[in-house]
């Protein structure tokens, strides 16, 4: 909350109704009215009760409202301006887990495709960033046409894993993959099909060195198995063998659902009374699967873009090597620094905005602040990592523009890669 005084904005946060770490889901057994608040209900109070202290305190109404959210946090932002068209005049998105009904399947379904570890199929942890990773690397990153240790373009990469099989002459037995484990690696890619449905986008091509830490980290993903056990069965033993296509079935046709998903394609409403969004997302998140942002953004797109061009309202933001709402992996340090949510945590309480480069080239809530209350579109959002990322005196080492989504950024072939002037969105 700290961080929006220094923008000279009263704010607000809330816990959503429940107390718990990030990965709890205990909280939801055999309560639905807890998760309705989750879902939407404690966001969209706290959002009118602010309103209502603020014209209390300073006599006089508010003259924008700003929001700020990543992840489930994003989720939270979209839902409420689906709920209340009228609750911010901004919202800045970062990967969102918009759909909850169809990613807790998809992340129990690849859970059973890893688990359990001494499974002949299971792949060894210690492998996504040692060999997996490396392998994607050599294989993708100049697609885009830059040999930067960064991969920007995983859409238009097609690797060979057959390089990784154990059963190629000479192969390394500790480096290699058997051909089960390779059918394994080959799921996780995959678009999640039921029948001609489809139910959830695959792992991007670059993500892999985070995917011990949340999704394969030794033990099923709780946003997953222990969700199906504690929000919608009510069995702690339900076990993850049972899983199959109709419990994708079930979940995602619960009526809860309703209350979390942010599944409201058609946000003419929001754009309407004049709203904006800045929505971004790592292409090497290793929770919350890329794609399902470009899904999002094309479903809304779809819904409300016959005759309002949804750039006029709405930009994605996509942010090579960026993981999870922040960072990269180690050896990529790619530049993802744009005051996202969150991303001040490593670097100290006392920061706010991106640290040397407070103004709207950088700093994407400014960027939306002047979208908002200027009228300026934003064209581009300079990224930014430092030397030692969590200390921005150990200097600027690389910084790159993003581009509104379909552009890319693309290198001049002349100057430094590692300054945001060789670059430009096309």
């Amino acid at each position: 909350m700290g961080v929006g005084v220094h923008y000279g904005f009263a704010t607000v946060s809330t816990d959503n109704g429940h107390r718990g770490s990030p990965y709890d889901v205990e909280w939801t057994y055999k309560s639905p009215e807890k998760q309705i608040d989750w879902g939407w209900r404690a966001m969209h109070g706290s959002v009118k009760l602010a309103k209502q202290l603020i014209k209390g305190y300073y006599g006089k109404d508010l003259q924008y409202s700003y929001y700020s959210g990543c992840s489930t946090g994003g989720r939270q932002g979209l839902k409420e301006a689906q709920v209340d068209a009228g609750s911010f005049d901004g919202m800045l998105i970062g990967a969102p887990a918009w759909w909850i009904s169809h990613q807790v399947s998809w992340n129990t379904k690849i859970s059973k495709d890893y688990y359990p570890v001494d499974d002949p199929k299971s792949i060894p942890k210690e492998l996504f960033s040692t060999v997996i990773a490396p392998t994607v690397m050599e294989q993708c990153d100049e697609v885009d046409g830059v040999k930067d240790g960064i991969v920007s373009s995983p859409e238009n990469c097609h690797p060979d894993f057959e390089v990784l099989n154990c059963n190629n002459p000479g192969s390394n037995s500790s480096a290699c993959l058997t051909p089960l484990q390779l059918e394994t690696l080959g799921k996780f890619y995959a678009d999640y099909y039921v029948g001609a449905e489809f139910a959830h986008p695959g792992l991007e091509l670059s993500s892999e060195a985070g995917w011990d830490q949340y999704l394969f980290s030794g033990v099923p993903i709780s946003f997953g198995l222990d969700y199906l056990r504690y929000a919608v069965f009510e069995d702690l033993d339900w076990p993850l063998d049972a899983y199959n296509d109709s419990v994708y079935e079930y979940v995602k046709n619960l009526d809860i659902m309703k209350d979390i998903d942010a599944n409201k394609f058609d946000m003419s409403p929001y754009r309407d009374q004049g709203g904006k969004i800045l929505m971004y997302h790592g292409l090497s998140d290793n929770l919350i699967v890329t794609r399902s942002s470009s899904y999002f953004y094309e479903q809304v797109e779809l819904a409300t873009g016959a005759s309002h061009p949804i750039t006029d309202w709405f930009r994605l933001f996509f942010i090579p090597g960026m993981q999870h709402c922040f960072d990269s992996a180690p050896g990529v340090d790619a530049p993802w620094h744009i005051n996202g949510a969150a991303q001040d945590w490593g670097i100290g309480s006392n920061v706010y905005s991106v640290p040397g480069f407070q103004d709207p080239k950088h700093d994407a809530l400014l960027a939306l602040m002047d979208w908002v209350e200027g009228g300026k579109a934003v064209d581009q959002i300079i990224a930014t990592i430092w030397h030692n990322a969590t200390v921005p005196s150990s200097g600027v080492w690389k910084q790159r523009p993003l581009c509104p989504h379909p552009e890319k950024a693309v290198y001049d072939g002349v100057g430094n890669v590692n300054e945001a002037a060789s670059w430009k969105c096309e």
